[in-house]
């Protein structure tokens, strides 16, 4: 039985839903980054999942690693 905070697929994969803690789990292993990371990039960007991932390569092409631990 799946605990309610495994990463479990997200139900639309284009949103990120930061109200559902197994999307959360599911997006900071997708990304491979923080939580903390992940909700300043949706602030920054909205919730398309594209476009977080779009701003979290950013970061890490420009040399700053993760949006969130500086």
């Amino acid at each position: 039985m799946k605990s309610s905070n495994s990463a479990q697929s997200p139900r639309n994969p284009n949103y990120i839903d930061l109200e559902r803690e197994s999307e959360i789990l599911y997006w900071t292993g997708k990304f491979i980054c923080s939580r903390e990371a992940l909700e300043a990039a949706i602030q920054k960007v909205g919730h398309s999942s594209s476009a977080v991932l779009a701003h979290l390569d950013s970061f890490q092409q420009l040399g700053h690693g993760e949006p969130n631990r500086w």
